[in-house]
């Protein structure tokens, strides 16, 4: 496991992939990560807003299997949560985004989980929490 440097900080991670292949590669690089918190994992969106609720995470990682519905989820959950950073990775894995409240998507210029694990835990680009 990661070792922690004393003036790191540690981020509340909430795991919602379908796609089972991508869910165990994401599991696997936060396990080594001792800064990255893996909370809770949720196969399907229908448990994503009580697990929001119950486990108050600082990010959320989650496929797009599909656009319908993809934006509105994503605004609502923003709006109830407005320090929730969201990372959306296609369903074919080539491209991430980051979206948090008030800012334009972030657009990932690598998608890679080294890349991905960095950008968790920079958190708005700082590695400060906000």
């Amino acid at each position: 496991m990661g070792q922690k440097k004393m003036n790191e900080k540690n981020y509340r991670v909430l795991v919602s992939i379908q796609s089972r292949w991508l869910a165990e590669m994401i599991r696997r690089a936060l396990r080594k990560e001792a800064q990255l918190e893996l909370v809770v994992e949720t196969l399907n969106k229908q448990s994503l807003e009580s697990a929001l609720a119950t486990s108050n995470p600082d990010w959320l990682i989650l496929d797009q299997p599909g656009a319908e519905g993809m934006p509105d989820l994503i605004e609502d959950m923003l709006g109830q949560h407005p320090s929730l950073r969201i990372l959306v990775i296609s369903e074919d894995a080539a491209r991430a985004r980051v979206e948090k409240s008030g800012a334009p998507p972030e657009y990932l210029a690598e998608v890679s989980l080294t890349h991905i694990v960095a950008r968790l835990r920079a958190a708005n680009g700082t590695g400060e929490r906000q």
